[in-house]
């Protein structure tokens, strides 16, 4: 039982660690999540977007769909010993005059170190511009799948989940 639970969590450090935040001191929040991903590495990505959309309803539908699709758990069984990991996942808003910000964090009972609450950022979504125009960034590692759903929630297009898995 030992041996499996260790392997476990190698495996789940392992992963933490390739997306870049269980190597060194995890981002505690947006901001440093965001410079983090600007230094780039393994699965780490900025898209920026304009659409022809006030951003107040690009916004409102972002953080509507995020609440909803990414305020999840999911357990997945990896490896030849069959060992169970289970992510919860957490999506939290902040909006200004201006512009507005959405996070995703990635939390797991495996997860070795010192993460903030919620978990490590996976993501964070910048929304803001003048009116008839939205300007999107989307700072992510891993799970590229979340930053298309992203997107087009702000285009306006449909409210499918992605995958969690």
């Amino acid at each position: 039982m030992g041996r499996e639970a260790g392997r476990g969590t190698i495996v789940v450090t392992g992963f933490a660690c390739a997306l870049g935040v269980a190597c060194g001191p995890a981002p505690r929040n947006p901001e440093e999540f965001r410079q983090l991903v600007r230094k780039g590495g393994w699965g780490m990505q900025i898209e920026e977007k304009s659409i022809a959309r006030d951003w107040q309803a690009a916004f409102a539908d972002v953080t509507q769909n995020a609440e909803r699709c990414f305020n999840v758990s999911t357990k997945t069984v990896h490896g030849s010993y069959g060992q169970s990991v289970e992510f919860v996942y957490l999506a939290r808003s902040r909006r200004g005059e201006h512009a507005g910000e959405v996070s995703v964090q990635m939390d797991s009972p495996n997860f070795v170190g010192e993460f903030p609450e919620g978990g490590m950022y996976i993501l964070v979504a910048d929304l803001g511009g003048q009116p008839g125009t939205t300007r999107i960034t989307v700072y992510r590692t891993g799970k590229p799948q979340l930053t298309a759903s992203v997107i087009a929630w702000a285009e306006g297009k449909g409210g499918g989940c992605p995958d969690m898995r």
